[in-house]
């Protein structure tokens, strides 16, 4: 009885302490040359650029606009800050301030656009490209208030359209259109 013990004692550690074909394989960390790649796709934004955002909510309003964006983190990354002034002269305090870190999610397959404003607020949206190029992020989808902004772009210009839903995306209203050239 006492050698059958020792035996099921054997078998049931070499069952547990055994290497398995999933504990054999390496550490696999994120596909940084899919998600260098899919940043890449947003690469003719990269420099200075200067505009006018007409913005119809909450109050109309005309922002002359400046946009900065970079790669960061070897590619990885792509960082947008964005100022925007009352005045063509861009002087004053800015009326307008954000900023958005985008980055690609391999697993999900999704782009992630973390956005913040100079009054606080923060959000984390989702994005991808649409069949005819344009690459369109938003957040709360699925819930009664949606937002979303498309943007087309080249190497010359860029615009974005700011949408927003209060019907759980049935019907979309605008809430700023923004039209800007390369100044850099």
């Amino acid at each position: 009885m006492r050698l059958l013990s020792f035996a099921a004692a054997i078998a049931t550690a070499l069952v547990l302490f055994a290497p398995h074909p999933a504990a054999a394989q390496p550490h696999r960390g994120p596909d940084t040359a899919a998600q260098r790649a899919a940043i890449a796709r947003l690469a003719p934004l990269v420099g200075r650029w200067e505009g006018e955002a007409n913005v119809t909510a909450p109050a109309p309003m005309l922002v002359h606009q400046t946009e900065e964006v970079e790669t960061s983190l070897d590619g990885l990354l792509l960082v947008i800050k964005g100022v925007g002034h009352a005045s063509a002269a861009r002087s004053g305090a800015p009326v307008f301030r954000a900023m958005a870190v985008i980055s690609y999610d391999t697993q999900r397959n999704v782009y992630e656009v973390r956005a913040y404003t100079h009054e606080g607020y923060a959000t984390t949206a989702t994005g991808e490209f649409l069949e005819d190029g344009r690459f369109r992020w938003g957040f709360a989808p699925g819930g009664p208030v949606q937002m979303r902004f498309t943007m087309q772009f080249d190497d010359a210009s860029w615009s974005e359209r700011g949408e927003i839903s209060l019907d759980n995306g049935a019907t979309w209203a605008p809430t700023v259109d923004l039209a800007l050239s390369r100044a850099g």
